[in-house]
């Protein structure tokens, strides 16, 4: 079988997907728009790179430079037209999603991996936090309407033509599946040094408004006035390969408190101690609408039996061994205070990270279920790798702005003629949205 996958290499997730495929036997090729000296650049065409080294100082809006882009962008779309499933990672070929409707009636496979921003609108992330009790970092995202609608209509444009979904959106209608996005493939991680009695703290933004860096840096002063001894080093902007060194000199990797990411794997699998957000508010999710979702898959049986039945069939115990130490604003500094003077907890967690990827994040085994998914939606196994959040459609309330709800509306009207959408959606009016 023949996958391609663009067009964005978002949390070097090519890496992992390519790697898992290949495993399986099947012939990947990997496409990304831009270039990122702080991903893996393990992708068969570098669009950016490659323009850039032919054209470099210049700038994409000269008129060579996006010629050449355009003439690269022309031969990734013929390798997606050659491929049986194509596999999109943060957008696709067009800033519209149409090329999504051409590839459908050519008879692709499409399979849509959100990521996160590019489906994240702040007032919907605001109060699905605040109802889900989760935390969310809404600072760096744009407000506009302007937003709101490429946003919204790249969501809704993916619940139409995917055959499947990865990635839970808080704005979204449609299950996706979740299991699909819990992979890593690891390199070659260097030789871990023994936990030091003193630590060395380690934090890797990729963004330190998302990652809530200055709440991470008050913690740790207030730690040291506290007398507590450890060293503390932040890097940011360095090369992927670069920072597998910085692992591998660090005892504690304090990622955030907000939204979790790739290193925490790179860094469970280096050997250090991981203390972020964490997969505790996924536990409450899964509690909390996993019934639903069975329910409203068709499956029958007590609101025990249903929600064990999802939970065993998608390993959610496994996947919620993490370990890691779990983060939270309000109890921080306790938190780290408490790992950095607990040596031998130390010890034991940095010897559990990689059993943990091993067991847990297989790339083969996540594809296979992907692929599994693919040629037999229908079937009662993969129908059950589902999850449906419901929030946009049964709770938000709007700002009250005419233009916004024009576009909330207009999303809405756009998928209501799916299949899927009677199944999972309930007609009614709310605040000016309408179902």
């Amino acid at each position: 079988m023949k996958i391609f996958i663009g067009m964005q290499n978002t949390a070097s997730l090519m890496a992992d997907y390519g790697t898992g495929f290949r495993e399986l036997g099947h012939e990947v090729f990997c496409v990304t728009e831009t270039s990122s000296a702080i991903i893996s650049d393990a992708v068969d065409m570098n669009i950016a790179a490659i323009t850039e080294a032919r054209y470099p100082g210049r700038r994409p809006e000269d008129p060579e430079y996006a010629k050449h882009a355009a003439h690269l962008r022309q031969i990734a779309w013929q390798k997606a037209l050659e491929a049986d499933v194509c596999m999109f990672i943060w957008n696709s070929f067009r800033e519209d999603a149409s090329d999504l409707f051409e590839l459908k009636k050519r008879g692709k496979k499409i399979v849509i991996r959100f990521c996160g921003s590019e489906i994240r609108e702040p007032e919907v992330e605001e109060q699905a936090g605040t109802w889900d009790e989760m935390p969310t970092a809404t600072r760096y995202l744009a407000r506009d309407a302007t937003n709101l609608h490429k946003r919204l209509h790249y969501l809704r444009m993916a619940e139409i033509y995917a055959d499947l979904i990865i990635g839970i959106a808080r704005m979204g209608l449609r299950p996706s599946m979740v299991s699909g996005g819990w992979l890593y493939a690891p390199g070659n991680p260097l030789p871990h040094p023994p936990q030091r009695e003193f630590p060395i703290i380690l934090h890797a933004p990729s963004k330190k408004a998302s990652k809530g860096t200055g709440t991470i840096l008050q913690i740790l002063d207030v730690l040291r006035s506290l007398g507590l001894q450890f060293g503390f080093k932040m890097v940011q902007g360095i090369p992927h390969e670069e920072m597998a060194k910085e692992f591998a000199s660090a005892d504690i990797f304090c990622n955030s408190m907000q939204y979790s990411g790739r290193s925490v794997s790179e860094a469970l699998a280096a050997g250090c101690v991981v203390a972020d957000y964490g997969v505790e508010h996924a536990r409450k999710l899964f509690d909390r609408y996993s019934t639903m979702t069975m329910r409203l898959l068709g499956f029958t049986g007590s609101a025990e039996e249903l929600r064990d039945r999802w939970w065993q069939h998608n390993d959610i115990d496994g996947f919620l061994t993490l370990p890691t130490v779990t983060l939270r604003e309000e109890s921080a500094p306790e938190t780290l205070a408490q790992l950095i003077l607990d040596y031998p907890r130390r010890v034991r967690l940095a010897a559990e990270g990689p059993a943990y990827l091993a067991a847990q994040r297989s790339p083969a085994k996540r594809c296979q279920q992907i692929l599994d998914y693919l040629a037999a939606p229908n079937a009662e196994e993969n129908k059950m790798r589902l999850f449906f959040y419901p929030f946009f459609s049964r709770q938000f309330i709007p700002e009250q702005d005419e233009q916004r709800l024009a576009i909330y509306n207009k999303g809405n009207q756009m998928v209501r003629d799916c299949p899927w959408y009677r199944r999972f959606i309930h007609p009614t009016s709310r605040a000016g949205l309408e179902f």
